[in-house]
This record gives structure tokens, sequence and C-alpha cells, in this order.
């Protein structure tokens, strides 16, 4: 998924669920030195992204499940209204 099409989807879910929270990943957090970090409405979608990111800025040739599973046990939920705060916006 385009990080476009992923921020359209992001804002729109913001919009409409208030109470809920999105998935979060630092590269970082998984071994990479890197500062990028994914944030998805669902896991699926935040291990996309990573994945995508892993093999076009890291050289990886391809995603395990091992890799899969040691970045889904990463992910951590940050509630909109921390994302809100964190991101600066109203």
């Amino acid at each position: 998924m385009s990080d476009q099409r992923q921020l359209a989807r992001c804002h729109h879910y913001v919009c409409y669920e208030k109470e809920a929270v999105m998935k979060v990943l630092a590269c970082k957090d998984v071994g990479f030195d890197c500062e990028y970090s994914v944030i998805g409405i669902t896991t699926g979608d935040v291990l996309r992204s990573i994945g995508e990111h892993a093999i076009t800025y890291h050289g990886l040739m391809e995603i395990t499940t091992a890799d899969n599973n040691a970045w889904l046990a990463k992910i951590h939920d940050v509630p909109l209204s921390e994302f809100h705060r964190v991101q600066g916006s109203e």
C-alpha cells in the first residue's frame, strides 16, 4: 500500500472512529538503524508496510514467517487521542 493511500485511510479512520487505536511499529524496534515508523489501522496493514520498507530500503530479499512473527510482537497500540497529540493535529 502506498504511503499516500495509507495516510488517507488513517485520516478516514481518525474522523469516524474517535475511540479506536492505531497500530504502530518503528523500524528501529525490529533491529534496523532507521527512524521510519509505520502507522496503520490493522496489524496486517503495518506488517505489509514495514515489509515493503525492509525490502526496499534495507535489502531484505524476502519476508519470512519468522520476520513477521518477530515484527508482530513489536506492534503496539496508540490511542487516537495520543496519536493526535503526537502528530500535532486537532
